[in-house]
């Protein structure tokens, strides 16, 4: 179990050096995969238009994955409420 969280999180380092931090490459790949998807149809090949698919999957899974991975903010707290204890 630990050596494949330790090959995820390897992969997901890996991965974040990859992948381009800037989104304009994942909107060229899903506006290129509309493209080829209409070519398929076009002329009526569904090889073409299955690769057109899948880019646009992959551009949509890839662009989530990449804010998730690139992002050097953490997650804002929540508002810091004082608890005060019970039965006082």
């Amino acid at each position: 179990m630990t050596a494949i969280v330790s090959v995820v999180l390897v992969g997901a380092v890996g991965a974040a050096t990859i992948l381009p931090e800037d989104e304009t490459p994942y909107l060229m790949l899903m506006v290129g995969g509309f493209v080829v998807g209409i070519a398929g149809h076009l002329f009526r090949a569904r090889w073409i238009v299955a690769i057109g698919i899948l880019m646009i999957f992959l551009a949509t899974f890839l662009l989530p994955i990449a804010t998730i991975l690139l992002n050097e903010e953490p997650n804002p707290p929540g508002p810091d409420v004082p608890v005060e204890p019970s039965g006082g």
